[in-house]
């Protein structure tokens, strides 16, 4: 994508973003032998500064269709004009001790892919993102020794 495709997206996502109110996510994890399907519904408070915005979401699991465990979580995305990137760190412990996952950048009109691989110990995480007005579809594996996991959040 030529710079000022990539921009016009990076501004595009950026204000999409901006608007998240509503999460739905399904999360296929394995840990060892052990696999496990899950859902789950979330509201989604966005404190925005300059060139980041914090997701705060709250919600809970769904067991058989009904509200189950509640959870709360946090990520933090960070702008990068200049190099036409968005980051994603997830803030588990705190905003002084983000956790990266990986950069974004537009590859065509509408969806972005991370720029490579992140690797967190033994686990490598990679993520892809469609968007247009109405919603984020945004898709991420962790894969590992012990994880083969598939995250699809829906942000509304």
């Amino acid at each position: 994508m030529d710079e000022r495709n990539g921009r016009k997206e990076i501004a595009g996502l950026w204000e999409r973003l901006s608007k998240s109110q509503t999460l739905v996510f399904s999360a296929k994890t394995r840990q060892g032998e052990q696999k496990k399907v899950q859902s789950g519904k979330a509201e989604v408070s966005v404190i925005q500064a300059p060139s980041t915005l914090i997701y705060q979401e709250k919600g809970y699991w769904l067991n058989d269709d009904l509200p189950g465990t509640v959870f709360t979580n946090a990520f933090r995305w960070s702008l990068d004009q200049s190099q036409s990137l968005i980051s994603l760190e997830h803030l588990r412990y705190g905003l002084n001790r983000p956790v990266f996952l990986f950069h974004l950048a537009p590859v065509r009109a509408g969806i972005f892919e991370s720029v490579d691989s992140h690797l967190c110990l033994e686990d490598t995480y990679l993520g892809s993102l469609i968007w247009n007005e109405k919603s984020i579809h945004f898709h991420w594996r962790i894969i590992g020794p012990r994880k083969n996991d598939e995250l699809i959040y829906r942000y509304y």
